[in-house]
């Protein structure tokens, strides 16, 4: 007896052990000691049928102990991993503001398994590393951005970033992307290196390389493809090295934050950075500073609806940049843009439009001040995995206007796009795209190209 006493007592001991460093172990051991350390009255002279019953019993008993226990586990894995016993672990809280990505970026609410937000395939210090990539092909006989007519299969980018947290109210975001350009040469480009300070929902703080945010799209949809219901993002939200016609990084300071506001919620953005150069017929962000420093500034205010709204956003934006200078052509252009958006990003719908206006005063020929402005519409509807899409952009850009003469894309053009997206997993999904696009040259005629992407993406 007390050599069987023993045996009952090591696991109890066991247990009480393993409790202290993860649920998942006390699991394990519950269940071994309800296998090992069943009833142990059966009395000698049981019968082979008695036996067999009380061991049916047993196993029956055990069974419903695993049962329980794998589904303890499932859920414990759905949060994130084990708990400690002094209680649970929350997964780290992205930071106002860096992220800002779509449901997407937590998993669809599809029929496939949601994977947590926070778990990266690599943790550097304590801090999950997460990305994105796409590859495809594409058929096309737009010579006008490509500068030669490219048919075939494609690589895209490769896209990792961190969202460190070095205490209670300081974090950083670094994202680093490697991508292919148009010759077929690989770059490597730090797309954001921001650190800030968060005061509360109500405001945070960012010093570094930040996506401007401006209107809706730019901070809801970053350089991962995979968070984009269509393959590409509208042409002149493009990014500045793939032809995009906006600032749509800022190195600078921003601010950023919402406060509740009758049934929704009042979000602000303002920001101070370098004003943006021409070089080359691109943007350059100058995240060097500039020799003369000319300083590109601000804001944002939107609405997120709540009740019979719930989840529709409005928004009013506004930029204005003292001094753009183009330093191939030496022109020098006064940019001030404003706007708005209207987008209901909520699943199973997606609708999303937006307006740019342009008022750039020109301050090298004197012409005065040239109007232009920019737009897109997109809805899309999802059903199951599928996701059928379709998109429209009207642009109207003034050719007299310094900015956009001496920019390589900034012709007008109007593009339509219908496309498909099916989701393989809740991390990997493949995209079918047709569009026509009419870009309107300088001989005042509109030339016609057409195209069809297939891309596959992927997050991690």
């Amino acid at each position: 007896m007390r050599n069987r006493a023993r045996l009952r007592g090591a696991p109890d001991a066991s247990r009480r052990r393993k409790a202290q460093h993860w649920a998942q172990q006390f699991l394990i051991v519950a269940t071994f000691t309800a296998l090992i350390c069943g009833p142990t009255h059966t009395a000698v002279a049981q019968s082979d049928s008695e036996r067999i019953g009380e061991l049916e019993r047993k196993l029956e008993q055990s069974q419903q102990i695993i049962e329980e226990m794998a589904a303890r586990i499932q859920k414990l894995e759905a949060l994130g991993g084990p708990q400690q016993a002094g209680g649970p672990s929350a997964p780290p809280t992205p930071p106002p503001g860096a992220t800002n990505l779509p449901a997407r970026e937590t998993g669809h609410a599809h029929d496939v398994q949601p994977a947590p937000a926070d778990q990266g395939i690599i943790t550097l210090f304590g801090t999950p590393l997460h990305g994105f990539g796409d590859v495809g092909g594409v058929v096309t006989n737009d010579d006008h951005l490509l500068k030669t007519r490219r048919k075939g299969f494609t690589v895209s980018s490769l896209d990792f970033y961190l969202t460190p947290e070095f205490g209670p109210n300081v974090r950083g975001l670094a994202e680093l992307n490697f991508e292919v350009d148009r010759a077929g040469n690989v770059g490597v480009d730090l797309e954001r290196w921001q650190l800030g300070y968060a005061f509360g929902d109500y405001a945070t703080a960012w010093l570094g390389r930040f996506h401007t945010p401006f209107g809706y799209f730019n901070t809801a949809f970053h350089h991962g493809t995979w968070l984009l219901n269509a393959v590409r993002r509208p042409q002149f939200l493009d990014f500045e090295d793939k032809g995009g016609i906006l600032p749509v990084h800022t190195v600078g300071l921003w601010g950023t934050g919402g406060v509740a506001l009758g049934d929704g919620k009042l979000t602000y953005d303002l920001y101070v950075g370098n004003a943006p150069t021409i070089e080359d017929g691109e943007l350059n962000m100058n995240m060097a500073g500039l020799n003369r420093f000319q300083p590109s500034f601000g804001t944002t205010v939107g609405y997120t609806f709540r009740g019979a709204l719930e989840g529709l956003k409005a928004g009013l934006h506004w930029l204005h940049s003292t001094g753009v200078q183009s330093v191939t052509l030496n022109n020098r252009t006064a940019l001030n843009i404003t706007g708005g958006y209207l987008v209901y990003p909520e699943e199973p719908w997606e609708f999303m439009t937006e307006l740019y206006r342009f008022d750039n005063k020109d301050l090298t020929g004197g012409t005065g001040t040239h109007g232009s402005w920019a737009a897109f519409g997109q809805l899309a509807r999802t059903f199951g995995r599928w996701t059928p899409y379709g998109r429209a952009e009207w642009t109207n850009l003034n050719q007299r206007d310094p900015y956009f003469h001496d920019l390589e894309t900034g012709r007008s053009y109007v593009r339509g796009a219908l496309g498909i997206r099916y989701d393989l997993t809740s991390r990997a999904a493949l995209k079918l795209e047709l569009r026509r696009t009419r870009t309107k040259e300088a001989s005042s005629d509109f030339q016609s190209d057409n195209a069809g992407e297939l891309q596959f993406s992927i997050r991690f």
